[in-house]
């Protein structure tokens, strides 16, 4: 219960921080394309499905790269409904493609249906729909993870089912499986990140595994280390290892750093923006201004899954 009062009562500061400074709602209650966060592959994929040009999405979506793929298929899947996924899956010829959107899709459906909470604060009904959407989910990811076109997104999925399954056996599995076939793939670290604290069922040791894997690729440092700094301090915990006192003066050098390194080089990669708002969320809970604002506006108003949960 104390990682959920914490971490909520981080949200509550940010929006109330936000709602002050004249900020406008969130784009994802009034924009259809949101979660495509400007990516222009994105929403030429969603507007060929939306037209049934299956062959011209299926197209697209094999030519994209790791992460403009993984923000198509979350694109797609939280503004789309159950029934578009199938008509594309009954009439494709390559039913691996829509397969993994309609895994994607019962994944977000059982999530927003559970919650982030601890198990034992989910209603009955909302655990039951979880569990009926993941059982959904886990049989279509698992029918695409032997594809070579698509394994590395499906087991990148995967780690986040078996975390919700409380299968941290498999959910690290999926991570290893990941990095082996993509070391630099962004979501790998993040989701195995949440999965390795002890709210679902990880510990410090597994932390500092995971620490110990991550690459050279400083979008993924960045990120990986401010989400665990951020989920610590919801949870009233430390995950490095350093004095209590020190957490607060370490976490602003490493902002000061952090936007050092992005004001002479700006990441190219659309997961940028969960960078962003790391920064942002921890800028406001530090009564860091400039980096509140500053990353803010980076933000576009584009609030991603990390640090924020789904939208609408």
């Amino acid at each position: 219960m104390g990682f959920v009062i914490g971490f909520l009562a981080l949200i509550a500061v940010y929006v109330a921080k936000r709602y002050y400074l004249g900020y406008k709602e969130s784009k994802a209650l009034k924009d259809p394309d949101y979660y495509a966060f400007g990516l222009a592959p994105a929403i030429e994929v969603k507007r060929a499905v939306e037209h049934k040009q299956y062959v011209k999405a299926e197209r697209l979506i094999t030519g994209m790269n790791s992460d403009n793929l993984t923000q198509t298929i979350d694109c797609l899947t939280l503004s789309m409904d159950e029934q578009v996924f199938l008509e594309w899956l009954e009439a494709s010829n390559q039913k691996q493609i829509p397969t993994l959107f309609v895994g994607v899709h019962y994944n977000h459906q059982g999530w927003r249906a559970r919650s982030h909470s601890y198990a034992e604060d989910v209603s009955p009904e909302g655990a039951q729909s979880f569990y009926t959407y993941q059982a959904k989910s886990g049989a279509r990811l698992l029918q695409v993870a032997d594809d070579p076109r698509f394994r590395e997104e499906a087991c990148c999925r995967l780690i986040r089912h078996y975390m919700g399954q409380g299968n941290l056996h498999l959910a690290e599995q999926y991570f290893h499986k990941t990095i082996e076939i993509n070391k630099d793939n962004f979501w790998a670290y993040l989701r195995f990140a949440e999965a390795a604290q002890p709210k679902w069922g990880g510990n410090l040791k597994m932390i500092d595994e995971l620490l110990a894997l991550l690459p050279a690729r400083k979008l993924i440092q960045h990120s990986t280390k401010l989400k665990l700094i951020l989920d610590g301090l919801g949870a009233g915990q430390n995950y490095f290892g350093i004095p209590e006192e020190d957490i607060k003066p370490r976490t602003a050098a490493s902002l000061a750093m952090i936007d050092k390194e992005l004001t002479a080089e700006s990441p190219k990669s659309i997961h940028r923006y969960v960078l962003y708002g790391y920064m942002a969320m921890l800028g406001s809970h530090l009564d860091l201004e400039l980096y509140h604002e500053k990353y803010e506006k980076k933000m576009n108003h584009y609030y991603a899954l990390y640090p924020f949960g789904i939208q609408a």
